[in-house]
């Protein structure tokens, strides 16, 4: 009798917890279809209410861009149209998209509810030019910024080519081997910064007024030498670019003085410097 006492606690044990174990499953299974049902809904509502929406299809696509790119050309490179949803427009991917191409340095993208997109471009402005030919025997014009970043032409899928701001008129750059120049990325070469150094240097200073930068050259190791649209080719050592600029300023008068024109000019070094005159 005893035994038989035990086995039918024990069975009615097990029955209890056979019994909660099934409402605890079917608990969860209830939560979990709810909550199913609760995400489907919300699923169909936000996409009647936003996704779908007409209301909210884009009117109105503003570009702001005070550079060479024309809207119809941002709005193609942004990969956005009108007619499409504001709310499906991934306002991130759109930025990234457009800073991908590397004549762009800045792109902000904002909604303006209810059918507006904006897009502000901020364009980067080059500053030297360089050619190289490529191994196909092409050759390939390159641009780079102040900071050293380097740019190309921008080629559209419809064929039409857009040239950097200014690109005609600005002095070339010679000496850099390709390698050293890598598309959209900042270029880390010593003869790149050599040169953005004297270019600075000379862009702030009187030079600027007196002379016009048609190349510099940066092939000799701790030298720049400077061609100028006046027919002047100048040598400048890589350190105290300021002061030797002083000491050129001070030839030039001398020789508008004295009616007569330099050709050549050795400012590396730091007294008795060579000049040649053209007349």
């Amino acid at each position: 009798m005893y035994v038989l006492d035990v086995r039918v606690s024990g069975d009615s044990r097990w029955s209890a917890r056979m019994r909660r174990g099934v409402k605890w499953v079917l608990g969860l299974g209830v939560v979990a279809v709810v909550a199913w049902g609760l995400a489907r809904g919300g699923v169909w509502v936000l996409d009647r209410l936003l996704f779908a929406n007409p209301r909210f299809a884009i009117a109105d696509v503003v570009i702001e861009n005070d550079g060479v790119l024309e809207p119809r050309q941002v709005m193609r490179l942004a990969g956005v149209r009108p007619g499409q949803n504001l709310f499906d427009v991934d306002l991130e991917d759109v930025r990234r998209q457009l800073e991908m191409v590397p004549l762009i340095r800045r792109a902000e993208v904002r909604r303006e509810v209810p059918r507006r997109l904006r897009i502000r471009v901020e364009e980067r402005i080059p500053v030297f030019q360089t050619v190289w030919t490529t191994p196909s025997g092409r050759e390939e014009r390159l641009y780079l910024d102040a900071s050293g970043v380097v740019m190309n032409r921008l080629r559209l899928p419809d064929g039409s080519v857009v040239e950097p701001r200014g690109a005609a008129m600005l002095p070339e750059l010679r000496g850099v081997p390709p390698t050293e120049l890598l598309l959209g990325r900042r270029s880390q070469s010593e003869r790149v910064q050599r040169a953005l150094g004297v270019l600075e240097k000379w862009s702030a200073s009187p030079m600027s007024l007196m002379l016009s930068l048609t190349s510099v050259d940066v092939e000799a190791e701790r030298l720049v030498r400077v061609h100028t649209r006046e027919g002047v080719v100048v040598s400048l050592g890589a350190e105290e670019v300021g002061a030797q600029l002083r000491r050129l300023g001070a030839i030039l008068l001398w020789a508008r003085q004295h009616q007569r024109s330099v050709h050549e000019v050795n400012l590396t070094v730091a007294s008795m410097v060579p000049v040649t005159l053209a007349n």
